[in-house]
């Protein structure tokens, strides 16, 4: 059977100045950039429903004057 030798505190060789002249490792330090604070807007926009709406009565109105205006030209004919 084979002795196990023991290998903690046996140096291997000689230090070198190389080996000495290493600077201790220091943790790195991470840096986040903060989060912006975002701008309200200057003028509040008008509630999302009201708007939607509006476009939908006035695109709404459109098509049907276009409608009447188709149908009153076939009626001429």
């Amino acid at each position: 059977m084979a002795q196990r030798r023991r290998t903690t505190g046996v140096r291997k060789g000689p230090r070198t100045k190389a080996s000495r002249a290493k600077p201790p490792k220091r943790r790195v330090r991470v840096v986040r950039s903060r989060p912006t604070r975002a701008k309200k807007p200057v003028r509040p926009l008008p509630p999302a429903e009201m708007f939607s709406e509006r476009l939908f009565v006035s695109s709404l109105e459109r098509s049907l004057r276009d409608n009447r205006q188709v149908w009153e030209a076939l009626a001429k004919r």
